[in-house]
């Protein structure tokens, strides 16, 4: 055992480096954060810098002149610094997907009216953090209650003296489920990356000023967080003295479950180790053996069992996740299907039918095989005989998000983008996002061997009907993007958007962003300068605004500055359903002017009841409105939508038109003609 000596006595400076390192930490990150370095950088860089100042207090002002590190000790460290490397990332990517799926049962069960995304971040920081230390607390405590657990812990308590690097000895299994509650808690309660990276280096900080070899003398710290006054007591060889303790960042729960222990009788532990005399192997990979080593023969399967459970774990969430998400959020009534006439199914056969707006390019599905999720891919085109998909990119949505108020500090696709394995690029960058779903899209068109097209000029469009006219079984497409924010800032990306084939963009979407502002966004702001140049840049390129999403303000401003046909890709009316999500008659009038159309949408806020009596009122209600050469489908398929149909089913559609009045010609015009009309005189020739 190391000497216990004291060396030198607490100290008031020390005392206050304690709380000026973690201030430094956070504020650390969020410096480095503003200057676009990625969350696996900034925490790195966090856990450097609180290591190297609390090293230098180690050495200016020692709890335990004993504790200093031997060569020995340093290079074991190390090692288990590369190990823990390659931990966090599995762990990560493992969190990230169980978060994915606890966030979709919370919310659906208790509903974002309850969800914390609605406090600010200075209450929802603490929160995550306390809810995962709950975790981590029971966790920790039955691990010095069971065998099998203590197997992978002891490797922890087994070193003999403390000090600030020494804290990362954990082995693999032990680390795995510590940063598994760390990074999934905050994720599933919905903060944002920003917030997440921010609390990771708030407990880095702990977690380094944790076992710091440093003299503090007790304060009113050791009641909030688990400072290294109260966790050097869990590391005593004396049993009674190390069941304590078990808070990683804070010790509330210690204060809750009566298991915080500070003796005031001494000012350190006798001896530090692992109780009664028992022994560690020294070499890493014999700690690392040693779990299995030291167990029965039955225990020795069980634990491999759960090692192979958390290894094969991202893998079967990897490919369960996405599926179960999307299984959630998009549905499609299952009511009875009212029978179609004859008149309808002969009509609708002849129809070229465009649908303005879909998100199936966010899902995790190969849209050339028919899908028995969502509502959209090829082979349900082909059915429902639609001739045009626009394919709509979402690069950013409010956790939480409603038709009413939408804060920016929040993004619920860094989470689906990780659980669906999208690139690495796409976690953090906007524009990645929304081409890397541009991409997917020429993908399926390469692999349809022609029977799917992406078009991107009108001439290509011309072409493509022609050939359609004599195969109603081909299909095509167009890329839309929905919000602005996808340019990440920089106007000058939207020569990149184009390049990948994207030909339609809104301002904004559920939030206000620096284009303009949004109608569920916080501001009800309009147009901004940027904005006013991104629409006139848009129409030099021939791309097509979609007013979907904003404000009435960004309505008004884009209106008047626009000299070509502007779209709401995907909406309702007020005059049939009245919400601030829809249209009011002026701004249908409005957007008629243009030349444009108005896409009538399928979902409850659109419509108010899912069915297709109600979108064909809608309808008529914006053909009288607006006229008859100006109403469109904006459908929102795979949105997080329920609807009452998927692609397959829009003779439905084409039977309510019929049975609301409209005649023949107007809904050949509703469903395909005027959308038709518009991209072809749009569209870069």
């Amino acid at each position: 055992m190391a000497a216990m000596e004291t060396t030198s006595p607490p100290s008031r400076l020390a005392a206050l480096a304690y709380p000026v390192v973690l201030v430094g930490a956070v504020g650390l990150a969020a410096a480095l954060l503003d200057r676009g370095l990625s969350p696996g950088l900034v925490t790195t860089a966090v856990f450097v810098a609180a290591l190297a100042v609390t090293s230098g207090l180690e050495r200016v002002m020692p709890h335990r002149r004993a504790w200093y590190p031997t060569r020995a000790d340093l290079a074991l460290d190390g090692q288990y610094v590369a190990l823990m490397a390659g931990t966090q990332v599995v762990a990560r990517n493992l969190a990230t997907l169980l978060a994915a799926l606890v966030a979709v049962a919370f919310v659906t069960s208790i509903g974002p009216r309850h969800w914390p995304l609605a406090w600010p971040l200075r209450g929802q920081v603490p929160l995550a953090l306390a809810l995962a230390d709950f975790g981590k607390y029971w966790l920790h405590r039955l691990a010095h209650t069971r065998a099998w657990l203590w197997r992978f812990h002891a490797a922890h308590h087994a070193p003999d003296r403390m000090y600030a690097l020494n804290g990362v000895r954990l082995h693999p299994i032990n680390a795995l489920w510590n940063l598994v509650l760390d990074a999934g808690v905050p994720l599933a309660l919905g903060l944002d990356g920003r917030a997440v990276v921010l609390a990771a280096s708030f407990r880095a900080a702990v977690g380094v000023l944790q076992h710091a070899d440093v003299a503090l003398p007790p304060g009113p710290l050791d009641w909030l967080l688990s400072t290294p006054v109260l966790h050097q007591w869990h590391h005593s060889t004396a049993t009674i003295e190390a069941d304590a303790n078990y808070g990683s960042t804070f010790i509330v729960w210690d204060v809750v479950f009566g298991t915080r222990r500070l003796p005031r009788d001494r000012g350190a532990p006798d001896a530090l180790g692992l109780a009664d005399g028992a022994r560690h192997p020294a070499r890493l990979a014999a700690q690392l053996a040693w779990p299995w080593h030291a167990a029965s023969r039955s225990r020795r399967v069980v634990v491999a069992i759960i090692a192979l459970v958390v290894a094969a774990g991202p893998i079967a969430l990897f490919r369960l996740a996405p599926a179960v998400i999307e299984e959630h959020f998009n549905h499609t009534l299952a009511r009875p299907v009212a029978p179609v006439g004859a008149h309808a199914r002969a009509l609708h056969a002849r129809l070229t039918i465009v649908d303005l707006h879909a998100d199936s390019l966010l899902w995790e599905r190969d849209l050339l095989a028919r899908g028995d999720r969502g509502h959209v891919d090829v082979p349900r085109l082909v059915e429902g005989n639609v001739a045009l998909q626009a394919f709509t990119i979402v690069t950013r949505t409010p956790r939480g998000h409603n038709i009413d108020r939408n804060a920016d500090d929040s993004d619920n696709i860094t989470l689906l983008a990780i659980a669906e394995g999208w690139p690495p690029s796409t976690w953090t960058d906007l524009t990645a996002r929304a081409r890397y779903q541009a991409a997917k899209l020429d993908e399926v068109a390469r692999r349809s061997r022609g029977r799917f097209v992406v078009i991107r000029r009108a001439s290509e469009l011309a072409a493509y009907l022609a050939r359609r006219a004599a195969d109603p079984t081909l299909s095509a497409g167009f890329l839309g993007v929905e919000g602005a924010h996808a340019l990440g800032g920089d106007l000058g990306n939207i020569e990149a958007l184009f390049a990948a084939g994207v030909r339609m963009m809104a301002p904004t979407h559920f939030t206000d962003n620096d284009i303009g502002g949004s109608a569920s966004g916080v501001g009800h702001t309009g147009l901004s300068a940027k904005g006013s140049a991104l629409v006139r840049e848009m129409e030099a390129r021939g791309m097509i605004v979609d007013l979907a999403h904003a404000s009435a303000r960004t309505i008004d401003d884009v209106l008047s500055i626009a000299t070509r046909p502007v779209v709401v890709s995907h909406t309702g009316v007020r005059g049939t359903c009245d919400n601030a999500r829809n249209l009011d008659d002026a701004q249908l009038v409005a957007i008629a002017r243009t030349g444009g159309v108005v896409g009538i949408g399928y979902w409850g806020h659109a419509v108010c009841t899912v069915d297709a009596a109600s979108i064909a009122r809608a309808i008529v209600h914006a053909v009288r409105v607006a006229g008859v050469d100006h109403v469109a489908l904006g459908s929102d398929f795979d949105g997080t939508t329920t609807t009452p149909f998927d692609a397959s089913g829009l003779v439905a559609l084409t039977d309510a038109l019929i049975t609301a009045g409209l005649d023949d010609d107007a809904i050949a015009k509703v469903m395909g003609g005027n959308a038709l009309r518009v991209l072809l005189a749009t569209l870069p020739p």
